[in-house]
């Protein structure tokens, strides 16, 4: 019966962790052992999606879910699948106890368990109230070692006959050419939009240390400067004109005459003359020096 492997191709979130690939969908695309996978270690779950079926099954007969895993001890840890439907039904595998050597684990899946009927293309899509929502890898609460999964994918198979579109070769069509009428926009006035300010936390610059630079010595030629000799300037002679000073008369300057008022004195009665008495002649004589040292003589009588 012919079957159509698909490939997930979406991270739903990130649970696991991932090797050799930067996201889960890619690490589990090829089965090439410990070179990509994603694992866990903490007993959680990882969801992928993304399937897109591209056949046109009349019927589909079966839908395989399959991983490739291990884990890295032999342990009692466990790993099981599920399927959710409309984000509210699930679809639970069996739990499988992976040994230490890659094993593929496969959970076959007839019929739509939200619809109990045959899967269609849409549901298996995504489409449709009863569409799959992701498929989910979920670890036992308690891991011991690290369980990997190398690769995984979506097998259908169908019972009909598959039909394909047949490619379809349009002859070349010739268009007219069309002309478009003038259209006159109305003039929109845009609300003016006030920005809020943008505080840019200061930067601090790490110091910067500048080796020091040591400038070779120069040396500077002595300059010889010409001699500049500088012609005498003679200077023309001045002739100052005369000046003439006119004469200044000056006019005779007559005073008025200056009555003085009569002054009247008053009656002097003379006081009463005592005559000193008198002494006879005395001679005195005196001996005085002149400048030279000489001495004088001098007599009154």
């Amino acid at each position: 019966m012919p079957s159509e492997v698909i490939l997930f191709k979406n991270d739903v979130n990130t649970s696991w962790s991932v090797f050799g690939e930067s996201t889960r969908w890619e690490a589990v695309a090829t089965n090439d052992g410990d070179t990509s996978y994603m694992y866990d270690t903490s007993g959680s779950n990882q969801s992928l999606n993304g399937i897109v079926m591209t056949g046109y099954p009349t019927l589909i007969s079966d839908l395989e879910f399959n991983h490739i895993s291990r884990n890295t001890i032999a342990s009692g840890s466990r790993l099981r699948d599920r399927i959710t439907l409309n984000s509210t039904t699930l679809m639970n595998g069996n739990n499988v106890t992976p040994s230490t050597t890659y094993t593929l684990y496969t959970r076959s899946r007839p019929t739509n368990g939200d619809t109990a009927a045959a899967w269609t293309k849409d549901e298996i899509n995504g489409i449709g109230t009863s569409g799959i929502d992701d498929y989910i890898f979920i670890a036992n609460t308690y891991v011991e070692g690290e369980l990997r999964t190398t690769y995984a994918d979506i097998t259908v198979t169908y019972t009909g006959t598959v039909t394909t579109a047949a490619p379809t070769t349009a002859g070349p069509t010739t268009v007219g050419p069309t002309t478009l009428a003038p259209t006159t926009l109305a003039p929109t006035t845009a609300a003016p939009t006030t920005l809020a300010p943008t505080t840019t936390a200061p930067t601090t610059l790490p110091p910067t240390t500048l080796a020091p630079t040591t400038l070779a010595p120069t040396t500077v030629a002595p300059t010889t400067l010409a001699p500049t000799t500088i012609a005498p300037t003679t200077l023309p002679p001045t002739t100052l004109a005369p000046t003439t000073i006119a004469p200044t008369t000056i006019g005779p300057t007559t005073l008025p005459p200056t009555t003085l008022p009569p002054t009247t004195l008053a009656p002097t009665t003379p006081a009463p003359t005592t005559s000193p008495p008198t002494f006879p002649p005395t001679a005195i004589s005196l001996r005085p020096f002149n400048r030279q040292g000489q001495r004088l003589r001098l007599t009154w009588r």
